[in-house]
């Protein structure tokens, strides 16, 4: 997949945590929905779970591929982590995506993130995404975990510029998604959402048109 394509013919994703399930504007040319299955410490009866029922129900009425991810914590184990991100959802339609950005995660986190990376993949037996920003990935992750979870997930980079590409996280050479819109307010939604751009090739694999 190359770098320099054109954003216009990017295919648009969104992705929020508070989204009700609203059918999105038209004029958004929203593809597919991000939801946040959990973060490793929501107890049982949390109500957000109810949410994230919700939002299932509401991409499947509107026909939009879902795509689950969830918040890696640090001083959560690892295992106990991908055990619950496995229990949470039914097969969706896009890859389970890993989140790191746990600003509470000392530098040393390599060893971590690489055996929830691990963990993760001996469970799905899919592909994955990994979605981070380069800040946060090159200050927390060594080189051997950084090749490593390249060599097991494709790119979701945040990265907020007006450039024409974002900035790569240490182990990667290219990206599938890149979010470059954070907890927008869009006319038509109502709630705040993160704006993402798909790369086509990409999305033409899980049938994204």
């Amino acid at each position: 997949m190359g770098r320099g394509l054109a954003v216009a013919s990017m295919i648009v994703g969104c992705d929020s945590r508070y989204w009700d399930g609203t059918r999105f504007p038209a004029a958004l040319a929203v593809r597919w929905f991000g939801g946040k299955v959990s973060d490793g410490s929501w107890r049982p009866d949390d109500t957000r779970h109810l949410l994230l029922e919700h939002q299932r129900r509401a991409c499947r009425q509107q026909g939009l591929p879902y795509l689950p991810f969830f918040y890696w914590r640090y001083n959560i184990d690892p295992i106990r982590q991908a055990d619950l991100f496995a229990a949470k959802l039914d097969s969706p339609e896009l890859p389970w995506a890993l989140d790191f950005e746990d600003p509470y995660a000392p530098a040393s986190s390599g060893l971590k993130v690489a055996a929830f990376t691990d963990e993760c993949t001996k469970i799905f037996q899919k592909p994955m995404l990994c979605y981070t920003r380069k800040s946060w990935w090159d200050a927390h992750v060594d080189q051997v975990a950084a090749a490593r979870g390249a060599s097991l997930c494709d790119l979701w980079v945040a990265h907020y510029t007006a450039a024409p590409a974002p900035l790569l996280p240490r182990g990667w050479t290219d990206w599938a998604i890149w979010q470059w819109q954070g907890d927008v307010t869009k006319p038509g939604v109502n709630a705040k959402v993160d704006m993402n751009r798909t790369k086509p090739e990409w999305a033409a694999i899980y049938g994204i048109v």
